[in-house]
């Protein structure tokens, strides 16, 4: 049985192995860490349990094709989805606006709020539904696509939102509400295509959560991985790959020790795997993403609190306002906070989680990155910026002063100890106006037998392409090996292998 070893354990490196165990190779999946599951991650402090990723699943819709892979490999267990009745609220100059699960729902609440701006509300509303058509959430049941006809008369339209990013769509909107209700939740340099993607998805049933959050979602993926007979070692990182003759040898661990294999495939961030593993430049196509500047990448620091479920003032995600920086490192202008209340193991009785969120640039993420090297100034900066944070949630919410308790703290340079990533991005690139999102191949250029997988290979990232990927890249690896997937696996993403390899 030929061997297969896949670099890395976070979803996409999962996928890839319970692939290739399908298809017939022996597989064991490296990872660095004592826990896989990459990003999909989350950790204990002080009784409580925070979690690290998913703030909506795209796939929880169970008419999608996405929603089958999620069952398949266990993504989503037997528990089930968490429903939310909104994705999240705005809070702007004493008022507050909501993104509802329903579409009609919220254009009524949006011609409601503010007349003046209809025209420019029924064209968002079209071109919303133009993209659950696409993606075969419309219609009352949320399980219908557009013919191709449809699909076609609706491209106009959607390549206007393409030209702009989510500020300038923003900008549209006399209403100061809504102004803000469009412009904060993903911030306003993202394009505005991928607003519409995430209302679209939400409003069609297929934006929930899993229920038991990111981490049981990771050790569900990892159990299924086990199940098929595959071999996942924790605390073992691959610090060198062998090569001979065009072909990857074996992989080198951190103790020494040296593993044969027959086929390799890499779902660790290009940006580690290149110069520290293949030691060889990052192939043009990739390394042209990396110093795209349309191609946003970014990270957050981030806090989590204690709090009692009855002193709530608010569900589900608040978004709130910020009209100053909170520092020289963490200039964003909203502030996203999340309540955990529906997950009631992540505290204890009476208790729930308070997370906030603040995004901040590739140039706050590498000066937290540096600041890291004074560890003294680094502690100093990340207090005075839980200072700020609680200090923005009292003016919107009086009655949570004094009532919230620091749990733990993270910021760009944990995120970039954690996955490797040079600026600390948890996501891939994030697509800008004027700009869409295409694959590039698994292929590494001049190695016959070795695969790229994970997020980076498609922007903007996040859990399904990261899942696809590997797919993408475990039929590769079978191919390269006169293998096959076995049904019904390979039924659901016979539309998913790649097209033309741009990696050169």
């Amino acid at each position: 049985m030929s061997e297969l070893i896949v670099i890395g354990g976070g979803i996409s490196g999962l996928v890839a192995g319970i692939c290739a165990r399908k298809a017939g190779f022996s597989v064991t999946v490296l990872e660095k860490h004592a826990v896989a599951g990459g990003n999909l991650t989350g950790w204990n402090r002080q009784g409580y349990h925070i979690d690290n990723c998913i703030h909506w699943l795209t796939g929880t819709n169970r008419s999608t094709d996405l929603h089958r892979l999620w069952k398949e490999i266990g993504m989503i267990g037997e528990e089930g989805t968490v429903s939310h009745e909104t994705l999240f609220t705005c809070f702007y100059g004493g008022e507050s606006f909501s993104l509802p699960r329903d579409l009609k729902t919220l254009g009524n609440a949006m011609l409601l709020r503010s007349p003046q701006d209809a025209r420019e509300i029924r064209l968002l509303l079209k071109a919303i539904d133009a993209v659950q058509g696409m993606s075969g959430v419309s219609g009352e049941k949320h399980d219908r696509k557009h013919s191709l006809l449809r699909t076609a008369r609706t491209l106009p339209l959607l390549a206007r939102y393409r030209a702009m990013t989510t500020g300038e769509l923003a900008a549209r909107f006399k209403d100061p509400l809504l102004n803000r209700f469009l412009s904060s939740f993903l911030t306003d340099s993202f394009g505005a295509l991928g607003l519409l993607a995430v209302f679209a998805h939400f409003c069609g049933g297929n934006a929930d959560l899993p229920k038991g959050g990111s981490f049981r979602a990771a050790e569900r993926v990892a159990e299924k991985f086990r199940s098929l007979g595959g071999v996942l070692r924790t605390s073992a990182e691959v610090v060198d790959v062998e090569k001979e003759n065009g072909r990857v040898k074996a992989v080198v661990l951190k103790n020494g020790e040296r593993i044969p294999c027959d086929q390799l495939l890499i779902s660790v961030d290009p940006a580690v795997a290149f110069p520290r593993l293949l030691h060889e430049k990052m192939p043009d196509g990739l390394a042209c993403r990396y110093r795209n500047k349309r191609l946003l990448r970014f990270s957050s620091v981030q806090a989590a609190f204690s709090c009692a479920v009855d002193d709530l003032p608010f569900s589900g995600e608040a978004v709130l306002p910020l009209f100053s920086p909170l520092s020289e490192y963490l200039v964003g202008s909203a502030l996203l906070v999340r309540e955990f209340s529906h997950e009631r193991s992540f505290a204890p009785p009476g208790r729930t989680v308070v997370q906030t969120m603040v995004f901040c640039s590739e140039t706050e993420a590498k000066g937290w990155i540096a600041l890291q090297k004074n560890p003294a100034r680094y502690a100093e900066e990340k207090d005075k910026t839980i200072r700020r944070v609680l200090g923005e949630i009292g003016k919107v919410f009086p009655s949570l002063v004094g009532k919230l308790q620091l749990l733990d703290c993270w910021t760009p340079a944990t995120y970039r100890r954690f996955v490797g990533s040079d600026i600390g991005s948890y996501m891939s690139f994030a697509f800008s106006s004027r700009i869409l999102p295409s694959r590039l191949s698994p292929r590494i250029p001049r190695l016959k037998n070795a695969f790229l997988c994970g997020q980076w290979l498609q922007a903007p990232g996040g859990l399904p392409i990261a899942a696809r990927t590997g797919v993408v890249a475990a039929e590769r690896a079978a191919r390269a090996d006169k293998k096959t997937f076995s049904l019904p696996f390979r039924a659901h993403f016979a539309r998913m292998s790649p097209g033309k390899d741009e990696l050169k």
